[in-house]
């Protein structure tokens, strides 16, 4: 696949170990001010090395331009199981990483907690959960985001699996959810969370949906 704005040869390919830091500096880039960037580079790192190193337990994608990492989507493929290992693998590494947030913002300790307790639950949910697509700021608009989303969801589709959902900010959030809707995802059920805010479930069924080869 070619970018005209970047003048390179796009690849995509399976999330590697070597890619963790990268994925992690476009994950704050993309995501800043969301939870999880505000915990910090150390946390994702621990989380994007889980889903690097669990290949047999979720489907993780990298786009690469001119061997420089500009995209990644990951997400288990039996969230409740995967999240319960991470935990219990990850235990020590995760409370020390988040101990000076913690010891900063007092406040956000019983979201952490929670944040700890999570597997994956949403009602409206089942399959696979894509946990996050992250795409470099300066790629934004050259159909990156679009690669890896077909990319993950052939993913799934080889493993078995009949769905996958994902959840997403219900209001002034259009343009995400148009992204998704043009690549066979539906909206399903809502909720608010503890901290207030308004989300969204979308779901992807894979019988309906046939993703590019």
């Amino acid at each position: 696949m070619k970018s005209e704005k970047t003048r390179g040869e796009l690849r995509i390919r399976p999330f590697r170990s070597d890619s963790v830091e990268q994925a992690v500096g476009i994950h704050l880039a993309a995501f800043p001010g969301f939870f999880l960037a505000r915990l910090g580079p150390r946390v994702l790192r621990i989380l994007y090395r889980e889903f690097a190193e669990r290949p047999e337990d979720v489907v993780a994608i990298e786009a690469r331009l001119n061997d420089k990492v500009v995209g990644v989507a990951v997400g288990p493929c039996r969230p409740g199981e995967f999240f319960e290992t991470f935990v219990r693998r990850r235990r020590m590494s995760l409370a020390m990483a988040s101990i000076l947030f913690m010891l900063r913002t007092p406040a956000s300790i019983p979201r952490i907690l929670r944040a700890i307790r999570y597997r994956g639950e949403v009602k409206s949910g089942r399959g696979a959960l894509l946990s996050s697509i992250a795409v470099d700021p300066e790629m934004q608009g050259t159909g990156v985001g679009r690669a890896l989303l077909e990319a993950w969801c052939r993913g799934v589709r080889e493993r078995g699996i009949e769905a996958a959902y994902l959840t997403t900010d219900r209001h002034e959030n259009e343009a995400t959810v148009i992204f998704y809707r043009r690549l066979g995802w539906e909206p399903g059920g809502t909720f608010v969370t503890r901290e207030g805010r308004d989300m969204l479930t979308m779901t992807w069924d894979a019988a309906s949906n046939i993703a590019p080869e």
